[in-house]
């Protein structure tokens, strides 16, 4: 039987709790882990230090992906002027690409969109075996 694995880690618990109410709503089974940080009087009502963890199954991170890939392009409006991936260069933007894990789903999506604005193309494959690659080192280390 498959064990439910970290998909996505939140300091924010409302975050947390919208990812799984959309979850559910789509049918995706999975498991919620909230966990309270070391107590340090210097981060009294520092909520930085408790982390949500929604776990899925491993077969189930692509539906996820996809889901909140859909979701996100129909609520999506272009960045103000000041967003930050507008002073990346293509290879900081390529490396956005490359280390999906490391971005969120918004980033990843202007990273893609501005790339091909710029007449270059992000093949879905590469994308998918990127995500692959480094879900495999992360389970490793």
């Amino acid at each position: 039987m498959s064990a439910f694995v970290k998909y996505k880690t939140f300091n924010d618990k409302a975050l947390a709790t919208e990812l799984c109410r959309v979850l559910s709503e789509n049918n995706i089974p999975f498991e919620w882990e909230g966990s309270e940080g070391f107590f340090d009087m210097s981060f009294a009502n520092n909520d930085i230090l408790n982390l949500y963890h929604v776990k899925l199954l491993t077969t189930d991170f692509e539906k996820a992906d996809a889901l909140l890939e859909k979701i996100m392009v129909e609520n999506i409006e272009r960045p103000t002027d000041d967003y930050y991936l507008y002073s990346f260069s293509v290879e900081e933007l390529k490396d956005i690409l490359k280390a999906p894990l490391e971005w969120n789903e918004f980033d990843r999506y202007w990273a893609k969109r501005l790339l091909a604005e710029k007449g270059i193309e992000a093949p879905a494959e590469k994308l998918s075996e990127a995500k692959v690659k480094q879900s495999d080192e992360l389970r490793k280390a």
